[in-house]
């Protein structure tokens, strides 16, 4: 699915504007949508190289779209879902937001879904992706 406008009206009460995030609205919206689906089990942790799964999540690609399933990071699921290129969006990333894609952590591929949501929605509250909040729990 594609970016859709509706997202943009979702829990606007709850988090950052987009504004203040310093992102464009549709980009907000987009993490809104990929924090609903990690917090769902709509994504889950899968091999990076080739996802057996139609919607895998690891932090260590920034997306690949293959006949075996689709695997991507919270970024490259944001491209997806707003029709663009994973890995050149991914990586043009700046300030918070590229904390959040590219977590200063010892793995990245061990992100769980549940340390990547707490991170995502720890950015989209307060600004601030804290990794190490998010990865305390070890889960």
């Amino acid at each position: 699915m594609l970016y859709d406008k509706k997202w943009e009206t979702k829990t606007q009460e709850v988090f950052s504007s987009a504004k203040s995030l310093k992102i464009p609205a549709k980009d907000r919206a987009a993490l809104i949508e990929v924090l609903r689906r990690l917090e769902a089990g709509e994504l889950q942790h899968t091999d990076p190289w080739c996802s057996t799964i139609p919607n895998g999540f690891n932090t260590q690609t920034t997306g690949k779209k293959q006949d075996c399933g689709t695997v991507a990071c919270i970024g490259g699921w944001v491209a997806f879902l707003t029709n663009r290129d994973s890995d050149a969006y991914v990586k043009r990333a700046k300030d918070n937001l590229c904390r959040l894609y590219w977590p200063d952590v010892e793995s990245m591929a061990a992100i769980s879904v549940a340390q990547a949501a707490r991170a995502l929605r720890s950015y989209l509250t307060t600004g601030q992706p804290n990794w190490k909040a998010a990865m305390a729990d070890g889960r």
